[in-house]
Parts: C-alpha cells; sequence; structure tokens
C-alpha cells in the first residue's frame, strides 16, 4: 500500500509570517502617527477671541432657529386644529 502523506500548504509568495506581518503593520501605525503630528503642526488655530465670538454666534443661531422653527409647529398645529 502506498504511504499517505501529507501536502506541503507552504507556498513560495504566499503571505509573510505573523512577525512580519506585525512589524509592517507597526511601521505603518507609527508613520499614521508621524503624519498626524506633521499635519497639527500646520494648522493655523483660532486666537481666543475668535473662538469666543464664533461659539457664541452658532448658540445664538441654534437658539433662534429652534425658536422660529417652534413657533411654526405651533402655527401649523393650530391651523390643522382649526381645519380639522
Amino acid at each position: 500500500m502506498a504511504e499517505h502523506q501529507t501536502p506541503n500548504l507552504v507556498v513560495v509568495g504566499s503571505n509573510p509570517p505573523w512577525p512580519v506581518k506585525w512589524r509592517n503593520a507597526m511601521k505603518k501605525i507609527k508613520e499614521f502617527f508621524n503624519e498626524v503630528v506633521a499635519e497639527m503642526k500646520k494648522v493655523v488655530w483660532p486666537k481666543k477671541n475668535v473662538l469666543w465670538v464664533s461659539t457664541w454666534m452658532v448658540i445664538f443661531v441654534a437658539i433662534f432657529f429652534g425658536v422660529v422653527l417652534g413657533l411654526f409647529d405651533r402655527l401649523f398645529a393650530y391651523l390643522f386644529r382649526l381645519i380639522y
């Protein structure tokens, strides 16, 4: 009888072993964070005064549109109650 042999599953040129994959992944992660730091250094951050004015403007506009939409909601609810 012929002896049964398990086929060799290692294929030349296949995926590298896990330590190599791990090293490559860590290099990519390190490169990513280095690029993030480099880009963050390029950012021109707003002055404190500009930041406060912008923040209050956003808050004011949000409240204003909330009130306007609330008034329209009340108006349409009242009109629909009159009609139906």
